[in-house]
């Protein structure tokens, strides 16, 4: 992994405003908005949080067979009007705030997604991944920042550096080891900036295929949307449109063609969904999968995974299929509970989605001959997942990232609470103590929100025990985020 560059401050339209000129300029605009701001926005937020109990009322009155008026919708956040001056202010003075000029500031203009967004949307860069280090850091994956297409942000305390290098990251069950992904291959390490256990080329994407589909090395295969390394650093799960791999370091495969394990797919039709059409000019063809997802289980026993044509599929940790379950919508994503007792299957269709539940003792005790075909067992019928973290084996529930809302989800199948984050939730992360939970999402945040419960935020929308305690703004014609 390249050494990491440290991020600029200052941003392109304005410069920032030295401490003095920030305590100057946000006593001006306090004194001219902030009530307001605080008014209207607790306002709103009660306003949003009644709506969405009526909904939840009168979903279940539907399904009772009940027929009832859907409630209506409340009016849009009566904060846009003021939004942009908000805004356009937080771009010059946080960045070199302090961190008690950066709590004054959060005081006085609490962050307001659906005031703000509009202001900043076009901009917003897409934050695909973020992990938990030690302490308050995180690292991150984020998109079309800096001129980029992809790059990996470690923030510590309130410094943050970038390295434009590195494409995706993963991290093992134990939390020890780290993978990157790089244009030249992917790297296991010791720690986030330990020394390098293994390095890895990435799959050609036609390993593993029966010969009469004449498919050709891709290169949307030199590449990783998701990595799993194991706790060992000398194996690890890929996954790109091409299919999920598995990967054993170079100098530890028996041979070299086992060095890449093709885990999905692993079976075809000759007009199946797997091939696009052949090419005009040389009659090759090569695989290009839709939402590709893959999870590891903590135990490192079993594999989740899927795409938009499978089934929800689980394979023992050497590739063979144990056990398949038949999707009735698209397959989306895969996650596995902290004891590795049980993995969680989300399908969609559009925006809405539904996620079961599979023990894996089931599978346990019928793994020899063909794979058995499972019925999963609903645990949410709402939500389209794109992210997802196990919480404390205690809770007994999953975290599920959705469409502006973080949601806990118990493996009972009740729905625990929601908590607004902003954007389609892309990335969840809990600290190793369990003390804060990370999100990122689509819209450009970044989010650190503590776990300690008791009474409501007035400005939370939704009914969680989360407490928001830091967001980070990531724009394109910034050169470093914006604290809030």
């Amino acid at each position: 992994m390249a050494a990491l560059a440290t991020a600029r401050t200052g941003f392109a339209a304005d410069a920032a405003l030295t401490s003095e000129g920030f305590d100057r300029a946000l006593a001006a605009l306090s004194q001219k908005s902030s009530a307001r701001w605080l008014q209207l926005g607790e306002r709103y937020v009660a306003s949003i949080n009644r709506y969405h109990a009526a909904m939840y009322a009168w979903e279940a009155a539907i399904e009772s067979g009940k027929k009832v008026a859907e409630p209506a919708a409340p009016h849009q956040d009566p904060r846009r009007a003021m939004a942009a001056e908000v805004l356009k202010l937080a771009r010059r003075a946080l960045p070199n705030a302090s961190a008690a000029q950066l709590a004054q500031w959060r005081a006085a203009f609490p962050f307001g997604y659906d005031a703000l967004i509009g202001h900043y949307a076009e901009d917003s860069c897409s934050v695909q991944q973020c992990f938990a280090l030690d302490g308050d850091d995180c690292a991150v994956i984020v998109e079309d920042f800096l001129g980029a297409p992809s790059t990996l942000g470690v923030k510590r305390g309130r410094q943050w550096k970038f390295d434009q290098k590195v494409s995706c990251i993963g991290r093992s069950g134990n939390r020890k080891v780290w993978a990157f992904a790089t244009a030249r291959g992917i790297e296991t390490r010791s720690g986030f900036d330990g020394p390098v256990l293994a390095r890895f080329s990435y799959p050609k994407g036609n390993e593993g295929l029966p010969r009469w589909l004449k498919l050709a090395p891709s290169e949307s295969a030199h590449a990783a949307d998701v990595l799993h390394p194991f706790n060992d650093g000398l194996r690890l799960v890929l996954a790109n449109p091409t299919g999920v791999y598995l990967l054993t370091a170079t100098g530890h495969a028996a041979t070299a063609d086992a060095g890449v394990v093709r885990l999905h797919p692993q079976s075809f039709e000759e007009d199946g969904p797997y091939t696009w059409p052949k090419n005009r000019s040389e009659g090759e063809r090569s695989l290009s999968l839709d939402m590709v997802h893959v999870a590891l289980s903590p135990d490192e026993k079993y594999i989740a995974l899927g795409e938009q044509d499978s089934q929800h599929l689980l394979l023992s940790a050497t590739g063979k299929v144990l056990a398949t379950a038949e999707p009735g919508n698209y397959p989306h994503y895969a996650l596995f509970d902290r004891a590795s007792e049980q993995v969680l299957f989300n399908e969609c269709h559009l925006y809405s989605g539904s996620s079961g539940v599979l023990r894996l003792a089931e599978v346990a005790t019928a793994t020899q001959g063909e794979a058995k075909a499972h019925e999963l067992r609903t645990v949410d019928p709402y939500l389209r997942v794109y992210s997802g973290a196990a919480g404390p084996t205690a809770a007994n529930a999953f975290y599920l990232g959705g469409s502006g809302y973080l949601n806990c989800v118990a493996l009972s199948g009740v729905r625990q609470w929601a908590h607004h984050v902003g954007g389609s939730v892309t990335g969840l992360d809990f600290t190793a103590d369990d003390k804060y939970l990370w999100t990122a999402s689509y819209s450009g945040l970044l989010a650190r929100l503590e776990t300690r419960g008791g009474a409501g935020d007035p400005m939370r929308i939704g009914t969680s025990p989360l407490w928001d305690v830091e967001r980070w703004l990531f724009l394109k014609d910034a050169s470093a985020p914006i604290p809030w």
